[in-house]
């Protein structure tokens, strides 16, 4: 487990969701499902809090895969995908159910844990 490789991969889980969020790809769609304003987010909680949510994300998804045996970018990211079937899907999806959320958000939510999950797993799996 490195350090720096725990925080380049929450780096780069930031980077795709900085994109991912963005006014230019699902920024718009998701806000309006949301109901959140864009422009009335402070800067700590765009930035300070959901980062050091990755790193503890990183940090645990390091140990994951190091209890897999995961020494390749291909198997870290097969490690990512497994975390987010088996643990973010079912919580994530129980928001439709329970909290009558909409399956487009909750959708828009589960595709970017995916890709950030399988980004980081590369990374972490391939340091």
């Amino acid at each position: 487990m490195s350090i720096l490789a725990i925080l380049v991969a929450a780096v780069a889980a930031f980077a795709v969701g900085s994109l991912w969020y963005s006014p230019y790809f699902l920024g718009k769609p998701w806000a309006r499902l949301a109901s959140v304003d864009m422009k009335g987010m402070g800067i700590v909680r765009v930035t300070v809090a959901p980062f050091l949510c990755f790193v503890i994300v990183a940090y645990v998804l390091s140990m994951i895969l190091a209890s897999m045996g995961a020494y390749s970018g291909w198997q870290g990211a097969e490690g990512g995908f497994w975390v987010w079937l088996g643990f973010v899907l079912p919580f994530t999806a129980m928001k439709v159910f329970y909290e009558s959320r909409s399956i487009w958000l909750v959708t828009i939510d589960l595709a970017y844990y995916l890709l950030a999950l399988m980004v980081m797993g590369a990374i972490l799996a391939a340091w």
